[in-house]
């Protein structure tokens, strides 16, 4: 069928889900990561107070950055990857648009997503033609 050609009904081409016995540890360890990350947000938060920035904007730009790089370094896919890399950008376009709010600076942030996002979605696309070419030969 059509769908099977365009891997609609392909059991996961990117990669298999989390099993259920896995479920337990998986949930337990995002749990920690999540205090983790609210603990060093609030140290970050407190160690490095920026200027005259609202206390819950830098919260809000530490915990994206933060938030960012751990999923930059747990993924295992591309996709994953893109995500953690404009989470990333988003809490560094949060701490740096209050600070320079210059049109042609928020052009640039803008214009720096759209790349990420197209090479996201090359990455993803060159990674499931690669798991069709697999299959086929």
């Amino acid at each position: 069928p059509a769908g099977r050609r365009l891997l609609w009904g392909a059991a996961y081409p990117l990669g298999e889900p989390a099993t259920e016995s896995r479920l337990g540890l998986n949930t337990a360890f995002r749990a920690a990561s999540v205090v983790l990350l609210v603990v060093v947000a609030f140290g970050l938060l407190y160690r490095f107070p920026l200027g005259n920035l609202d206390p819950a904007i830098l919260f809000s730009s530490y915990w994206l950055l933060c938030a960012g790089l751990v999923v930059i370094f747990l993924a295992r896919d591309p996709w994953m990857t893109g995500v953690g890399l404009l989470i990333y950008q988003t809490g560094f376009e949060l701490l740096f648009t209050p600070v320079e709010q210059d049109l042609t600076v928020a052009g640039a942030l803008a214009a720096l997503h759209i790349l990420v996002a197209l090479a996201l979605a090359y990455l993803i696309t060159s990674k499931v033609a690669g798991a069709r070419m697999g299959e086929e030969g």
